[in-house]
């Protein structure tokens, strides 16, 4: 499991078209990452909510 981080290699689309592309350096743990499949889910910001789900994933 991957939690979200503010790392501005996660926005590198973003941060390509802001700052101009290769600017910012991918770490290679990042890197690796890419070509794997994604999955979002979508829950308030109950902390109560999170543990909740965080307990039915594990």
């Amino acid at each position: 499991m991957v939690l979200g981080t503010a790392h501005p290699a996660k926005f590198l689309d973003v941060m390509d078209e802001v700052l101009g592309g290769g600017v910012v350096e991918v770490p290679e743990r990042l890197g690796i990452l890419r070509d794997r499949e994604k999955a979002v889910v979508e829950m308030s910001t109950s902390e109560r909510e999170f543990h909740s789900w965080l307990r039915d994933f594990s």
